[in-house]
């Protein structure tokens, strides 16, 4: 009787938990100039995505960077800085986890810019986003409104009149999303200038921030809002079914599960992308400029429209396979090149090897990466790559670094279960430079030993 009882309350709970995310989102527009100084003010000083070198120019040409503009740049720095500082560790996980939400700094980031937009800001920001806002006024008022103050609400009549609230509610079902509140609220960013298709969009809980040209059409601004969105609801779901689902990862038998895994939550807001354009009857050649983004995401699309036509299977239950099947097909040989493997990773140069470590991610573009030796160890199965000089190595056989020996050369070697650990070692900075190139061009790895050296 106890246990039957219990399955009845479990069944309820699940059925209760499905029917909060079946209700549709509701859109809402906002051009106010507090969120645009914010999002200026942050952008310039490195605390949200953004295109920064379309804006810095803006500020530095048509704005006549000032000296009073820098004091009021590093005292909203500061307050930032301080609040990622003081940020606890990320906790330990099987994987390095898909979604920013997980990790404290984001958290600490994201709550001081929802407290400006809610109206209680931190009270160190106030004089400074004044004075963004004041001398923002006057070029929002000849220039940036006009574009943003007729876009924006034609961006949230086009997702209305496709009924993508409806499919967004689907999409939270799908990933068993209990999102709370329901109101997204699509904050336009007058972009001073550059190309709109390198204009950059970004979500900060169910706050939604999209640069807008004049090129801008509404339909790019609504299914970049769906793309960004997918991305809260993914993060919506509750911590443990994100657990299950790296473990899910883990336990198929493929090498490349990790990769896949990373992978995931951006090839799912990319199909979600593709899928509002088809409603929106536009045309989507590229949907993302990313070696393997929008070859999965094409992958993935069927599999999520069966998924929400049928409703069934749920993203932690049942839809891990098909999807790394799917994926597999779409993406060939290049699942087994170390650099898709790479799709989180730690990246631990030693002091002097910072250009190797900027081409190394130029190259391998991980989607999830970090540079601290101790976050690296939160996280189990997370692959890393050392770029050394031969005095710091270890964990190579002495005779491959002697004197005489090649210049440069990589090794690899196992780590935790799915993962592994790259050494790409040279004599000089120079030659880890010229390792990491030749790592670049590697079609495969063995699971340990040599991987190549550099006469």
């Amino acid at each position: 009787m106890l246990l039957r009882n219990l399955r009845r309350f479990l069944g309820l709970q699940l059925i209760s938990l499905l029917a909060v995310a079946a209700q549709p989102l509701r859109f809402h527009a906002d051009t106010s100039e507090t969120v645009n100084a914010l999002y200026h003010a942050a952008c310039l000083s490195g605390h949200i995505g953004c295109s920064k070198p379309t804006f810095e120019a803006f500020w530095h040409g048509e704005m006549k960077w000032q000296p009073a503009d820098q004091t009021a740049l590093d005292r909203f720095a500061a307050v930032f800085d301080d609040a990622v500082r003081a940020a606890p560790s990320s906790a330990p996980a099987p994987l390095m986890p898909n979604f920013l939400g997980y990790f404290p700094a984001m958290q600490a980031r994201q709550s001081l810019l929802l407290s400006v937009i809610e109206g209680h800001p931190d009270t160190r920001l106030r004089a400074p986003l004044d004075h963004f806002r004041r001398r923002l006024h006057p070029w929002l008022r000849s220039t940036g409104n006009a574009t943003i103050r007729r876009h924006t609400p034609a961006a949230v009549n086009v997702l209305d009149k496709y009924e993508m609230p409806d499919v967004m509610a689907s999409v939270a079902a799908f990933m068993e999303s209990p999102i709370r509140p329901r109101d997204v609220f699509i904050h336009a960013i007058a972009r001073p200038f550059g190309d709109p298709k390198k204009a950059t969009a970004t979500v900060r809980a169910n706050h939604f921030f999209v640069e807008v040209t004049s090129a801008d059409k509404p339909e790019d601004t609504a299914w970049k809002a769906a793309h960004e969105l997918t991305h809260y609801l993914y993060e919506g779901a509750p911590r443990d079914k994100h657990i299950v689902l790296m473990n899910q990862f883990l336990a198929v038998d493929t090498p490349a599960g990790p990769a896949f895994y990373a992978l995931l939550n951006d090839s799912l807001a990319t199909a979600v992308q593709l899928l509002a354009c088809e409603r929106f009857g536009i045309p989507m050649g590229d949907p993302y400029n990313h070696p393997y983004f929008p070859r999965l995401a094409r992958a993935t699309l069927p599999l999520l429209k069966k998924a929400l036509s049928e409703g069934h299977p749920a993203l932690h239950t049942g839809f891990v396979a098909d999807y790394i099947r799917a994926g597999s097909a779409a993406l060939g040989a290049d699942v087994d090149t170390p650099a898709f493997q790479l799709s989180a990773a730690a990246i631990l140069p030693e002091n002097g090897a910072e250009d190797a470590a900027n081409a190394l991610s130029a190259s391998i573009q991980p989607a999830f990466s970090t540079d601290r030796d101790n976050e690296w160890k939160q996280f189990e199965n997370l692959s890393a790559v050392y770029l050394v000089t031969y005095p710091h190595v270890s964990g190579i056989p002495l005779a491959a670094v002697q004197t005489g020996g090649p210049r440069a050369l990589g090794w690899v070697h196992p780590h935790g279960a799915k993962a592994r650990v790259y050494i790409l070692a040279g004599k000089t900075s120079a030659d880890i430079l010229d390792a990491v190139k030749r790592f670049a061009e590697l079609k495969s790895s063995p699971a340990e030993g040599l991987l190549f050296t550099v006469p």
